[in-house]
Parts: C-alpha cells; sequence; structure tokens
C-alpha cells in the first residue's frame, strides 16, 4: 500500500508539472454511455466527467456498444461494437478512436497483464477469441463452453481469466485457465441474476461481479479467487448495476449504474459504498481506467 501511495504522490507532482501526462498516470476513466452513444472521460482525481472521446469515421451505433478495455501500456484501449462487428481502438493520449479491426457481433474485450493477448467474444455464437494485442488481430482460436459470455477480466498474473456467464438459468462466473485456453471451474451460488461483469484484485485475491438482477435492483457480489466462493454481497446504491472496475491503486472501485445513469464509488477497504458521481451519464455500461505508466 505505501508502494501505491508514493506513486500517487509522485503522480499529483508529475500532472501540476505537466498536464498532459494525466492520461499515462492512472487519472483517467473511461464510461461507455448506451444512452447517448459515447464515451465519456472521467477524471478520477476530481471524479467529474472531464471530456468525450472524439469518435470522427468511427460513430458508435445507438444500443451496439457494452464494454470497454484500456491496454496495460495505457497508450490505447479496445470498444468492442456489436452492431457494426468490429472492435474499435482508441488512442488515450488523443482521445479518439483510431482504427479497428473485425469481430462479429463483439460484445467483451479484456487484456492480459502482459499485454499480449487479450480475449473477446463473438456474443452471437457464444465464443470468447484470442486476441494478438501486439497486431490487433483476430487468432482463429476460440473457447466454446461458456454459453453466454458477457464480460470479465483477468487475474494479475495472467493465469486465468474470470468471465460472467449469462445464460437464463445458468448464471455463474466461468473460470479460463489461459494456458491451454480452455474453462477449468465455474463460481455457482443461488443469489446470481444476470451477472455482467466482473473485477479482479491488483492481489488477485478477490473479484467483483455486477449482479443485475439481484435484489433490491441490484448489486455487487464478492467472491473469494483462493476458494473460488461468493464471500459478500454489497446492496444499496444500486440501480442496474453494469460495469464495475478497481481503480489503478486498487483503494476503490466504479461501478456504473445503468437505471439511475451515475457511476457509484465503492471503497474496497470496506466494500461499502462511499460516494457517486451524478452528472454527465446517460446509461452507462463498460467502464475502464487509464492504468499506472511511467
Amino acid at each position: 500500500m505505501h508502494v501505491f501511495r508514493n506513486i500517487a504522490f509522485i503522480s499529483i507532482i508529475l500532472i501540476l508539472l505537466f498536464p498532459a501526462l494525466a492520461f499515462a498516470l492512472g487519472q483517467q476513466a473511461y464510461v461507455l454511455n448506451q444512452g447517448s452513444n459515447n464515451v465519456v472521460i472521467v477524471n478520477t482525481a476530481t471524479n467529474t466527467v472531464s471530456g468525450v472521446l472524439t469518435t470522427t469515421g468511427f460513430g458508435l451505433p445507438s444500443g451496439g456498444v457494452f464494454t470497454i478495455a484500456v491496454a496495460p501500456s495505457g497508450y490505447f484501449g479496445y470498444i468492442p461494437d456489436y452492431n457494426n462487428n468490429r472492435i474499435d481502438i482508441f488512442d488515450t493520449e488523443q482521445n479518439e478512436i483510431t482504427s479497428s479491426f473485425s469481430l462479429s457481433t463483439a460484445q467483451w474485450a479484456a487484456f492480459s497483464p502482459g499485454g499480449t493477448f487479450g480475449y473477446a467474444t463473438d456474443w452471437g455464437y457464444g465464443r470468447v477469441y484470442i486476441v494478438d494485442t501486439v497486431t490487433n488481430t483476430v487468432t482463429g482460436s476460440y473457447i466454446s463452453t461458456i454459453p453466454s459470455p458477457i464480460s470479465g477480466r483477468f487475474t494479475p498474473d495472467g493465469a486465468e481469466a474470470y468471465v460472467a456467464n449469462r445464460q437464463s438459468g445458468g448464471y455463474n462466473v466461468m473460470i479460463i485457465s489461459t494456458s491451454s485456453n480452455t474453462v477449468t471451474k465455474a463460481i455457482t451460488w443461488g443469489g446470481f441474476s444476470s451477472p455482467y461483469d466482473v473485477a479482479i484484485s491488483h492481489d488477485g485475491s478477490f473479484g467483483y461481479v455486477t449482479n443485475l438482477g439481484g435484489s433490491n435492483g441490484g448489486n455487487v457480489v464478492i467472491i473469494s479467487t483462493v476458494t473460488n466462493t461468493v464471500t459478500g454481497v454489497i446492496t444499496g446504491g444500486f440501480d442496474f448495476p453494469e460495469g464495475v472496475a478497481f481503480s489503478p491503486d486498487g483503494s476503490y472501485a466504479y461501478v456504473t449504474n445503468d437505471g439511475s445513469s451515475n457511476v457509484v464509488i465503492i471503497s474496497t477497504a470496506t466494500n461499502t459504498i462511499t460516494g457517486a458521481i451524478t452528472t454527465g451519464f446517460s446509461n452507462p455500461y463498460g467502464v475502464a481506467f487509464s492504468p499506472f505508466t511511467m
């Protein structure tokens, strides 16, 4: 924790001296606005919306974007575009979409911690494809044993990926071994109801799962990645929670509320809601932070 505090202190000094470095120092988060078909940029130091991603030539379709991911380098990211059968690539320094590559009914994408490969889903066929994130191409290999892969994340060591499975009647979180690209385990729990997104803590010991159909407007389920069991539930303050992501220092998480068009902030030390960003959103879905990079 002391290391993260030192990094945060150095980051603040550098940003004051060189404001253009903010994009590379974990001071930005990206939130997909389903209601207004855009991506808003959040200044995480002030928890306010600071801008909008430029999409000239790559207009985001109505109802066709659900998740967003930023590469470990912090310099680019992916936006799966379901309606246009592609994955858009955006530059985090310029904050604009610059290119794309093809993937049928693209729903979700995530980068491995090493940044050399990732996973992306073909929602129409229930396939998780392996993506070469150096060349930005789909390799052709895919995992087809998750009936309805909606979203997920890699563990910090890159050994596994946790994927929310929204198959009606079989809601769970499935675990992929990245060495074999096969599903090896599943976390089942009677309280899962349309799990949407998964975030894994930076130490790899636990995760958050947004439970879109959970009681009282939805909830966030806490999972242990050691025992692969549900260990708790965060309730109150949610209204159809969709996306979830941990901050670069791991001290808090953002959760997007589709129903109330805001972003809730959770303290990971107490697993409680500590605040919300209430302006600048319209039915937000996916969320991703820029990592600390130097």
